[in-house]
């Protein structure tokens, strides 16, 4: 059984007002090696998605963002990566 306990289970998208109003913002919850990540995607351009995780409390976000052509794409980009990194750590 993967570590990857969801598969992009649920997108969140949010079109509520922010600091910036016309950004369609995508939220993906994935659960990877028992650890919630909270992933957020937003447009670069009509062609490329930037997937990162989202700024939670007490969370790094030092993590590098990830491209796609589509919001899901970049999603799975992302959460690929942190599965092999899991993968890696002793448990």
């Amino acid at each position: 059984m993967s570590d990857v306990e969801s598969s992009l289970l649920r997108s969140l998208s949010d079109t509520s007002p922010s600091r910036h109003p016309h950004v369609d913002i995508h939220r993906y919850e994935e659960e990877i090696a028992g650890r919630t990540y909270h992933i957020e995607v937003h447009a670069v351009s009509q062609e490329q998605w930037r997937a990162r995780l989202a700024r939670r409390p007490g969370m790094p976000t030092a993590v590098m963002p990830f491209y796609g052509r589509t919001p899901e794409l970049a999603a799975r980009e992302l959460t690929n990566w942190l599965s092999l990194v899991s993968a890696s750590r002793p448990r």
